[in-house]
């Protein structure tokens, strides 16, 4: 019947496209624990909801406010300094910009200012991801300081991500050489830690003073350690006797969006649990990798929010669209 004319035959490939994209309704039955959602939302039903937050564009799962974000993914939106903040949820971490598309979230660093004062010879230090999130293999752990030994582990003590030595000498010129150029952070006042795998919620570093004595550089007692996680850090010099390091030469952290409410995709999409699967019907679902559990929801090749029904900005509707 199709092929009887050119107007028919038009008409039926707008039907076969309609029908190409057609999808269940949303299950808007499923009810998430306290204000959170645990069902697959439309674009409608978070009208009401906070685009952003200064600067900041949000997109569901993460959002302010009640039917806004999916249960475990709540932010907070700091109103009283000059320039609006977005946290996750009541955490500290500082949420930079947010891409649901390909499941990334950059947040301000993890930054610590120890000072290691005489008589003690270990530090330590650690940092929980919040709900939500999990690490990214992007980042880097950078010490800037003299005379220490760095020791790093990922959920727990058995689990030892690296190690890294980072010493000083009296000459300026010695040490900007070390590392003229390239910011690489070499041991000579730097040393770094690549994180190397995703997937982990935590980790714990060690400071372990050297048996050494710590020079006057510049005639300042560099006893100070600043500790950076972070993508990126340009090590400078003055950074050494400062007391902090330039911001401008730090990068963002890089975070994975992590669904935990159930340990893998085939948990997630059993008969028991479908209604509060966090994928629509277009996206990947892929199992996170070393987390304690949980995945995560994707458009390969394609453009917009797994999380949101009707998410897809260009893909199987495209046809339709072009053929229209």
């Amino acid at each position: 019947m199709c092929s009887t004319g050119v107007l028919v035959a038009r008409t039926c490939v707008v039907l076969m496209c309609l029908v190409a994209v057609a999808r269940a309704p949303a299950k808007v039955h499923a009810a998430g624990t306290g204000d959170g959602l645990l069902v697959v939302p439309t674009n409608a039903s978070l009208a009401h909801c906070p685009s952003r937050c200064g600067a900041v564009e949000i997109s569901y799962p993460f959002g302010i406010g009640p039917g806004c974000f999916r249960q475990g993914f709540e932010l907070t939106c700091d109103n009283t300094t000059g320039s609006p903040r977005l946290f996750l949820a009541n955490s500290s971490t500082q949420v930079t910009s947010i891409d649901v598309g390909s499941n990334y979230v950059h947040a301000s660093p993890v930054e610590y200012n120890i000072t290691m004062g005489l008589g003690v010879d270990t530090y330590t230090q650690s940092w929980e991801a919040p709900t939500g999130v999990i690490i990214d293999e992007d980042n880097y752990l950078y010490i800037v300081g003299c005379g220490v030994d760095v020791y790093m582990f990922g959920d727990n003590e058995t689990d030892a991500i690296g190690s890294c030595m980072s010493i000083c000498t009296d000459s300026r010129e010695i040490m900007e050489t070390a590392n003229v150029g390239t910011g690489a952070c070499q041991g000579f006042g730097c040393c770094y830690i690549w994180l190397s795998i995703s997937g982990r919620q935590a980790f714990t570093l060690e400071l372990r003073r050297r048996n050494s004595t710590i020079p006057q550089l510049l005639d300042e007692d560099l006893s100070r350690v600043k500790v950076i996680f972070t993508k990126y850090y340009n090590f400078a010099i003055g950074d050494l006797n400062a007391s902090w390091v330039d911001t401008t030469n730090v990068n963002d952290m890089a975070l994975d969006i992590a669904i935990t409410d159930q340990p893998s995709c085939a948990s997630a999409q059993s008969q028991e649990n479908k209604r509060t699967y966090a994928c629509n019907n277009e996206s990947i679902c892929s199992d996170l990798p070393l987390s304690r559990g949980g995945y995560s929801c994707s458009y390969p090749g394609q453009i917009g929010n797994p999380y949101i029904e009707d998410g897809c900005i260009q893909g199987s509707c495209f046809l339709c669209f072009f053929f229209t």
